[in-house]
Formats: structure tokens, C-alpha cells, sequence
């Protein structure tokens, strides 16, 4: 059975997560704590009590907002539902009048994350990508931009 409820700093610790993201993960599992900074919005997907992804919306500067996510391996089912609840938390920042650029990175050795972020509306900004953003491995920014 799933369960949607607030991330908590310590839920991305119990992640099992998926080898496409093993890099991010050491990044950011050390800095769960600020991953779900006031002002911004995170929520975490258990299958039972296991926590199996973990995603948020967190400010940087005024009007500008990172998006940011982790799984473990899911079921089809599993990743419908997350992909909802994604669409839910984007949904509840662009009711946010102050809220302009929302902004994410996909690892290019990790291509279901690109294909993700476009679908959940954000467009690539980096055709050439950024060499070296994580462990030297080549990222792509993404972006959904209120005008």
C-alpha cells in the first residue's frame, strides 16, 4: 500500500536508491536537512513504512525555485503515482504569483530522468550540457519558466 506524507530529513538516508542515481544520492542525502528548507515543499512516497522517493520544490532566491527528486526502484503503479504527486507539488508552485523559474538537473548517463522532467513540462536549457556538474559527470538543466 502506498502512503504520500512531508518529507522528513531522514527519509532519503532510507532510500534504497535506484544505480542511475547513486551519484546525486551521495550529494544529496547529506544535505537532507536542507532539502526541505522553510519555504519550500517536500513530500516522501512510502510502499508500507519504507520510504521509496523522496521529491520537493525548495526556494533559492526570490522567484527562483530548484526541483529536486530520489527513488528507489519502482513498480509501474508506483511510478504513476509518484509522477502525480510531482505534478501536484509543481501545480502548487505555479499558484505562486512571487514563484518565476523552477529549475532541475538530469544526469545525461541517466536518460529517464530527461524524459521525466519533460514530461512533467520543464524544457532543456543546456543543449550541450554542463561537464563535470556531479563526480565529473555531464548534467542537463532543465527549466519551467512562468513569463
Amino acid at each position: 500500500m502506498l502512503k504520500l506524507r512531508d518529507y522528513w530529513p531522514g527519509d532519503l538516508l532510507l532510500l534504497q536508491v535506484q544505480a542511475d542515481q547513486a551519484d546525486e544520492y551521495q550529494v544529496m542525502s547529506s544535505c537532507g536537512e536542507f532539502l526541505s528548507d522553510p519555504g519550500g515543499e517536500a513530500r516522501t512516497l512510502l510502499r508500507g513504512t519504507r520510504p521509496i522517493a523522496c521529491a520537493g520544490i525548495m526556494p533559492v532566491v526570490p522567484g527562483r525555485f530548484l526541483a529536486w527528486a530520489t527513488f528507489s526502484d519502482l513498480r509501474r503503479a508506483e511510478w504513476g503515482r509518484a509522477m502525480r504527486e510531482m505534478r501536484r507539488l509543481i501545480g502548487q508552485w505555479d499558484e505562486d504569483p512571487k514563484a518565476v523559474r523552477l529549475e532541475a538537473t538530469a544526469n545525461r548517463g541517466f536518460p529517464a530522468a530527461g524524459r521525466m522532467l519533460r514530461a512533467l513540462g520543464f524544457v532543456l536549457e543546456t543543449p550541450a550540457g554542463m561537464r563535470g556538474f556531479v563526480r565529473r559527470a555531464t548534467y542537463d538543466l532543465y527549466a519551467r519558466v512562468k513569463l
